[in-house]
């Protein structure tokens, strides 16, 4: 099961194998539940919750159903965000590549690249505060990827800020904005980090190392495993960025 995107109410994943892939959506109880694709291509609109494909083919989810979008130039898409004016940013990129982001807005796409990279994903959003991690690989065979830093934005897309993270840090699990545009990302080597509105660096997080974590308005929401024993999972919130957690209920539980 490939996870895609994240509704009010629920996931759109893809099931199956290979070419007999089908996106369904998957509700807060577990169950699954098909999800019509149509035919028509169309430029993403305010509203619309993208979904990346587990080979990189990029559509929205609209009015209960799927629908296809200009093909992008970028290989490799790995995630993407829908501004609230309806315009979309994709992340991804490889090696052979010099792109690391697009942004579509109707049929007008412009696209990026960012030295010292060799791809960017996540993408997050909150409002026009959009930001991605950029990852790269060193040489030698290494068991995690590197976190080489991160890009913020704070109109849509148009425009991008470099911000430095502190070293040492790999594989970013996932990343959240706030409604101020404060930008939060998990990492595999457990510590959180986090870059205040404006700021060109990221600071750690000492108080909480969850594994996945979200942001609803100005509340952080997070998937808490003590040690990293997932048979201890739970989820936990924070309303002051992060410095006092308390726990909540999992979804279906």
């Amino acid at each position: 099961m490939h996870l895609g995107a994240q509704l009010r109410r629920g996931w759109l994943v893809e099931v199956g194998r290979l070419r007999h892939r089908r996106v369904e959506r998957l509700d807060t109880h577990a169950r699954l539940h098909p999800v019509p694709r149509s035919t028509r291509t169309v430029t993403p609109a305010a509203g619309d919750v993208p979904f990346v494909g587990g080979g990189g083919r990029v559509s929205v989810y609209r009015d209960g159903r799927l629908l296809a979008v200009p093909r992008l130039p970028m290989r490799l898409i790995q995630s993407a965000y829908v501004t609230p004016t309806g315009a979309l940013v994709v992340v991804g990129g490889n090696s052979d590549t010099v792109r690391r982001w697009c942004r579509m807005a109707g049929w007008v796409t412009t696209c990026g690249g960012w030295p010292g990279s060799e791809y960017a994903s996540p993408v997050a959003g909150h409002g026009d505060h959009v930001a991605f991690a950029l990852a790269r690989v060193p040489d030698g065979e290494v068991d995690a990827t590197p976190l080489a830093g991160l890009a913020v934005s704070d109109d849509g897309g148009n425009t991008w800020r470099p911000v430095t993270v502190p070293n040492g840090l790999v594989e970013t699990l996932s990343l959240a904005v706030t409604r101020d545009g404060t930008v939060y990302a998990t990492t595999g080597g457990g510590p959180t980090i986090r870059v205040r509105p404006g700021a060109d660096r990221a600071s750690l997080v000492r108080s909480a190392t969850p594994i996945v974590l979200d942001a609803d308005g100005r509340q952080l929401h997070a998937l808490d495993a003590p040690g990293r024993h997932w048979n201890r999972a739970r989820g936990v919130v924070s309303s002051d960025g992060g410095r006092h957690w308390t726990v909540e209920p999992l979804p279906g539980r």
